[in-house]
């Protein structure tokens, strides 16, 4: 039998801003020390909170044998303490920039139109010329965050190496950085050899904000995660007088990127 290990639904305790517990199950195993593997290598070692970096206490966490093959643990996340003397979790530091980032917008909101024109023919279409519809280029909410973690001993072997490879260009399945699902890009990763001592490896994120109920030429976007895209469909159509006119039909959001575990993938978040 294979071992699994996933996260209990609302097993997410927050006891105050410097405390958090989360609870995992893992069965397929009797043995007590494949289960804390199972544990280190699936929870995040470190949480970035709006309020506090909280780090695993990785000497707190506490089992309950449910059956001789499956096991729930409770996973204790704190303040760093000046009397920690526990080095597993490693040094963390953060940094962000938040310049933003552009987007070719199709259609926005209309405000008036001047001369021999429709007053609204085109419903916020963009550079509409012939068949043809230009948009323009905005700034849109987005930053970029860089983390720089250092992984305790044996733990950035080659296999995790690829494993970070092949996760570049993935997006988070659910909360990171206090953040929804769908708002986190990873862009990649640089590091050295672990296996033999600490290793500290510089994370690349990109974050760009979920739209909800965002109204855009005249349409209702209900839901677009961040690194999904939008994009419209114009349809020809007349207006009093014979102006051709180019007036957004719909739009369409198509997902474009994998989405996976971030906390479990990097060991933080």
């Amino acid at each position: 039998m294979s071992v699994r290990i996933g996260e209990k639904p609302v097993s997410r305790n927050r006891d105050s801003v410097t405390a958090e517990t989360r609870e995992y199950f893992v069965a397929g195993t009797t043995s007590a020390d494949v289960v804390l593997a199972e544990v280190f290598t699936h929870s995040p070692s470190v949480l970035l909170t709006l309020a506090a970096t909280l780090w695993r206490k990785s000497l707190e966490i506490s089992l309950k044998w449910e059956a001789p093959d499956y096991c729930s643990v409770t996973v204790p996340y704190a303040v760093k303490s000046r009397e920690d003397e526990n080095p597993e979790e490693g040094s963390f530091t953060w940094g962000f920039d938040s310049t933003g980032g552009t987007v070719n917008i199709k259609a926005g909101e209309h405000i008036a139109t001047y001369g021999d024109g429709p007053a609204d023919g085109h419903n916020g279409a963009i550079g509409v010329h012939g068949d043809e519809v230009d948009g323009t280029e905005v700034v849109i909410p987005a930053g970029k965050f860089n983390v720089s973690f250092t992984h305790p001993k044996g733990q950035l072997t080659l296999a995790r190496a690829f494993q970070l490879i092949e996760a570049t260009g993935s997006v988070n399945d659910g909360t990171f950085f206090t953040k929804p699902k769908g708002s986190f890009l990873f862009l990649g990763a640089a590091g050295d050899d672990g296996s033999d001592a600490p290793a500290t490896v510089s994370y690349q994120f990109a974050y760009s904000k979920n739209l909800q109920n965002k109204i855009i030429g005249g349409i209702t976007v209900i839901e677009k995660e961040g690194w999904d895209v939008a994009w419209i469909k114009f349809k020809d159509a007349d207006v009093a007088g014979g102006k051709p006119i180019k007036p957004p039909e719909y739009i369409s959001v198509e997902r474009v990127y994998e989405r996976i575990s971030f906390p479990s993938t990097f060991g933080f978040g």
